[in-house]
């Protein structure tokens, strides 16, 4: 098992191999037959997908994986199945370091309750001072 980064992993990591993606959950998703997570480190602005067959993550666990949870996942890259992206993360464990509890922290990029970045940045900048462009924390990660 080994840990690289996401940009590294996209470019030249084997498919076969076990892999620990650590990051920040952009977005999950859930049908009936998978669960479907991207994840980024910020090394890249690709993301990598995660995916684990249903059923097969405890509902506790799943309830924690929310957009702006920081993870770290464990699984076989294999070839992905879907289109937009050459590889994957299949699934076998799952550990997380820090939740983005919604409610406190409303970074749902699909959602209703913040539909846009501008939105949040123009609507409660004030309540999320980190998110304001001209904050230091917020200069020091954008800087190119």
């Amino acid at each position: 098992m080994s840990y690289l980064p996401i940009q590294q992993l996209l470019k030249t990591a084997p498919v076969g191999t076990t892999v620990t993606v650590k990051g920040w959950v952009r977005t999950k998703r859930e049908s009936k037959n998978a669960v479907f997570i991207a994840l980024n480190d910020g090394s890249t602005i690709n993301n990598i997908q995660a995916v684990a067959e249903s059923g097969q993550l405890a509902e506790e666990t799943l309830k924690l994986i929310t957009t702006g949870a920081c993870v770290a996942v464990t699984g076989q890259l294999v070839e992905s199945q879907g289109a937009g992206q050459a590889v994957e993360v299949k699934i076998e464990d799952v550990l997380i370091y820090g939740p983005a509890d919604p409610d406190k922290y409303p970074l749902n990029l699909n959602g209703t309750r913040w539909n846009s970045c501008a939105r949040l940045l123009t609507c409660a900048a004030h309540q999320y001072i980190q998110c304001d462009p001209a904050h230091p924390a917020c200069v020091s990660v954008c800087r190119p």
